[in-house]
């Protein structure tokens, strides 16, 4: 398993389960999303667990797997899918974590700054560039309008 960070999607929920721990957490600028060795996204990890060790990482989603077992047992589910993603589950767990480097989060942090920057620059200079504020909502001046604005 390794640990990535990446920036928050504007589409983003405010809030989301951790993947180990399925606690229920507020979402952060910066999201620690949780991937098998696969390549396959399995959610993200809360603050609180992207601080622990390995071990317990492979635990908790280890018990996070035999919980939906039981549970879609309670339910009578017989649902392939379930089954697929117990065993896509159960497999992670037997993976060992890979934490980013303070490197790599350094330069991470510096690069979702940098496009927070970059997103900002553009929204100014598309304001300057014949777009105006109207009723919460950016709208685009044809350029005839825009010159007998500036006249």
């Amino acid at each position: 398993m390794k640990i990535q960070i990446q920036r928050k999607p504007k589409f983003f929920p405010e809030q989301v389960n951790c993947v180990a721990c399925r606690q229920i957490f507020p979402t952060q600028r910066i999201l620690n999303l949780l991937y098998s060795d696969r390549g396959l996204l399995q959610g993200e990890i809360c603050p609180e667990c992207a601080k622990s060790n390995s071990a317990d990482i492979q635990a908790k989603i280890k018990e996070q797997a035999w919980l939906l077992l039981q549970n879609s047992q309670l339910l009578k589910s017989d649902s392939i899918l379930m089954s697929e993603r117990v065993s896509e589950i159960l497999a992670t767990s037997q993976e060992i974590v890979e934490f980013p480097s303070f490197w790599q989060l350094w330069f991470k942090k510096l690069a979702i700054w940098r496009d927070a920057s970059a997103d900002l620059q553009q929204a100014r200079f598309v304001s300057t560039k014949g777009y105006f504020h109207k009723s919460q909502q950016l709208k685009y001046l044809p350029e005839d309008l825009l010159e007998e604005r500036e006249n």
